[in-house]
């Protein structure tokens, strides 16, 4: 069974499937400092964590799925033709141009959502940094995991609604608000349409209210009261958590605006919250009255999954359902660019002693020549030596030749010797990751 590792910037959820209803789920905290969006800081800390809690709580950890929570992925939902799967990374590379800065430096990887003809796919693309799934590259390791996959938030909770019987039409915005992230996921019917993820920084509004004297530590933030009537009655809260309120409102109703937009032009029908954040009282009655939209509890999507505090959970439930034909896995995606890497870097050494191997006979032909040369030239000499003894300036200059070409191999030899470090370097870095 697959352990669900879900990693956010102050707790880490572990999920496992126990039998086809019951699920156990897990959460601890993370050190301070340990993930910046969605890239790990300490690894060895967070490697021991994960390492604690999967022995303690007995965990089976034969399949692994780190999830990973970044605003540093790129999506995007289209249509593509049906084709090869060898034809497919020239196709989503083209897709991503102008999406991403630099096209190498990033792992590309795609799902089909939905068959959308007879020729073609609709499919969802995701654009990941490598540096950053090679970070989770060695925590798997680290961690011990024989079977891995990485994967991000926006594809679990894609998978997610696709097993719920939600009615086709149906417009939706799920919108999970963590520690750090909020993140935004617009849907017609089981349909993905977008995602947005945007830094909302609740940790430094929580730290301010903390020194203001409006809370006592760190929990009491999810205890506050923010409903309106609440709100009028302290005007210091008010004015000091508004910002944060302010800031999440304008971002869902972006979401909204963007569906209007759409050909279909229909509203969104309800919104959906969930994360950390979503448990603080008051807080859906404060979205709905300030976007005029039906705002609603998570479960009501989710009829089929019953877990206790069921919001810190569900951007890594969509990870349990088994997966149906070609999946996105980072994990996999990198270990191929390596063994593609490592391809080329052989091909270039053997590249390299070749032509290195063609230097070296070419000097030793020249050199060999000019030794048969000075040996016939001293058998001349033998026979006729009354007539014609070389002067001083013409050995001088047989000997400069010979200097010469002998240089010109050293030069060969030490060009090869840097192709080898080179390849060398590189299968080093290779065993880092793995």
């Amino acid at each position: 069974m697959t352990l669900v590792i879900d990693i956010g910037s102050k707790y880490i959820h572990f999920i496992q499937r126990k039998n086809k209803k019951k699920l156990k789920c897990t959460s601890v905290t993370v050190p301070k400092g340990s993930i910046a969006n969605g890239q790990i800081i300490y690894i060895e800390e967070l490697a021991q964590i994960i390492k604690n809690t999967i022995k303690v709580q007995k965990y089976k950890k034969k399949k692994l799925t780190f999830l990973i929570h970044t605003s540093e992925v790129v999506i995007k939902t289209t249509e593509l033709p049906k084709v090869k799967p060898k034809e497919m990374p020239v196709l989503l590379e083209q897709e991503m141009i102008g999406l991403i800065p630099d096209e190498g430096q990033y792992l590309i990887d795609y799902r089909v959502i939905e068959s959308g003809s007879e020729t073609t796919d609709k499919v969802m693309i995701m654009a990941m940094p490598q540096e950053l799934a090679a970070s989770y590259m060695q925590l798997a390791k680290r961690v011990g995991a024989k079977e891995c996959k990485i994967d991000v938030h926006q594809n679990s909770v894609s998978k997610l609604i696709e097993n719920q019987p939600i009615e086709e039409g149906q417009i939706s915005v799920l919108a999970e608000i963590g520690n750090s992230m909020l993140h935004l996921h617009l849907f017609d019917g089981k349909s993905h349409i977008f995602s947005r993820s945007v830094l909302i920084n609740t940790e430094q509004y929580r730290d301010t209210l903390i020194l203001m004297g409006q809370l006592g530590d760190e929990e009491a933030f999810l205890k506050l009261d923010l409903s309106l009537e609440s709100l009028e009655e302290n005007q210091v809260l008010f004015n000091l958590i508004n910002p944060y309120l302010t800031s999440i409102l304008n971002e869902i109703q972006n979401m909204l605006q963007f569906q209007l937009g759409r050909a279909s032009k229909r509203p969104v029908s309800a919104i959906y919250l969930y994360g950390g954040m979503a448990n603080m009282k008051g807080l859906a009655k404060y979205i709905e009255s300030g976007l005029l939209t039906p705002v609603r509890n998570i479960q009501e999507l989710l009829v089929d999954v019953e877990v206790e505090q069921l919001n810190n959970y569900v951007s890594g439930l969509g990870e349990i359902y088994p997966d149906q034909g070609k999946t996105i896995n980072f994990y996999k995606t990198y270990k191929q660019i390596q063994k593609r890497n490592r391809k080329l870097s052989t091909t270039t050494l053997v590249g390299g002693f070749v032509l290195a191997g063609q230097m070296i006979m070419g000097g030793s032909l020249i050199a060999y020549t000019l030794l048969a040369a000075e040996h016939n030239h001293q058998m001349a000499e033998q026979v006729i030596l009354p007539y014609s003894q070389p002067t001083m300036a013409e050995k001088l200059r047989l000997l400069h030749t010979m200097n010469e070409e002998a240089e010109s191999l050293k030069l060969s030899i030490a060009h090869l010797e840097e192709i080898a470090s080179q390849v060398k370097s590189t299968q080093k870095l290779d065993k880092v990751f793995w």
